[in-house]
């Protein structure tokens, strides 16, 4: 088995506010308590869940106090818990207390294998993210990260929106759709999967972009390189403006002739997993994949 490094101290964070979420944290809080480990929470999640017997900390400053984030929830908590985790050069571990679980794969009925990798056996993984730019008229207006995706969407529910992608300076091609996807290999598994894109296995340096409901036929997924720059210009001609999101975080507008630019992020996160992942079997689990016909 692999030995690395240990983590003594342990922030705990809870995006959501539910009862479940409540029940399976209280429940890792014991687990961690009895570990000896030295526990801390950001003051929202102290917030959410009345915690009031646990020292809470100002987000920004919890590098101070712990050396990995442990966030309970589903893949989406995980997500919204990233920045921080970026912001700080903090490794990130789930807890699973959602529906899917690609990215938080700790069980709720099995925190014994919190507690394994706490004293060093795990494996771990750079993920890389999306660094996301609006620029209008010369200036930047819009500044994010995503460890999943963007996703381009419309405002209302009629009209197609009208783009022109460019990939390092090259022309790839001009499009009416409903919206578009740009994923890491991360996100491959999120919402570019529902669109048609393909499954990239996570240490694969690439881009997906996936168009939603594209009004020509011929409109396909297509997987670039990670490091390369893609711009999106919004079309003058659209009846309004468009709205991206990054990781399903808040919408913002996009104005009409803005140009949308999506680089690698030169930071990366540090996903931590128990010591028994297989990307694949997650695969096979979350996907369904092991199911078998029914005999006749």
């Amino acid at each position: 088995m692999s030995k690395h490094t240990t983590f003594t101290r342990v922030a705990l964070m809870a995006c959501k506010n539910r009862e479940l979420l409540a029940e399976t944290f209280q429940a890792t809080l014991n687990v961690l308590r009895q570990a000896n480990i030295d526990l801390v929470v950001d003051t929202t999640t102290a917030e959410r869940l009345h915690l009031s017997e646990i020292q809470a900390v100002p987000k920004d400053t919890l590098n101070q106090h712990a050396d990995i984030i442990c966030v309970v929830g589903g893949d989406g908590s995980l997500l919204q818990a990233a920045q921080t985790a970026l912001d700080q050069q903090l490794p990130i571990i789930g807890v699973n207390r959602g529906s899917v679980g690609f990215l938080a794969d700790i069980h709720p009925h099995n925190l014994d294998a919190l507690i394994s990798v706490l004293q060093g056996k795990y494996k771990s993984e750079d993920r890389f993210l999306l660094n996301v730019s609006v620029k209008h008229q010369d200036k930047s207006i819009f500044q994010a990260k995503a460890l999943n995706d963007m996703v381009l969407h419309k405002s209302r529910a009629v009209n197609m929106i009208e783009f022109d992608t460019t990939i390092d300076d090259r022309p790839l091609c001009n499009q009416r759709a409903d919206g578009l996807v740009v994923a890491t290999p991360t996100g491959s598994t999120a919402y570019a999967l529902s669109g048609g894109g393909p499954i990239i296995y996570p240490e694969q340096n690439v881009v997906v972009i996936v168009p939603m409901l594209p009004h020509k036929l011929s409109s396909r997924p297509i997987v670039i390189n990670g490091h390369s720059c893609l711009d999106i210009h919004i079309s003058p001609h659209n009846p309004e403006p468009p709205c991206i999101s990054c990781d399903g975080q808040e919408s913002f507008t996009v104005p009409l002739d803005a140009h949308i630019i999506i680089r690698e992020e030169s930071k990366k996160i540090q996903l931590i997993h128990p010591e028994s992942y297989d990307y694949f079997e997650t695969l096979r689990l979350k996907l369904g994949w092991e199911n078998k016909p029914l005999a006749n």
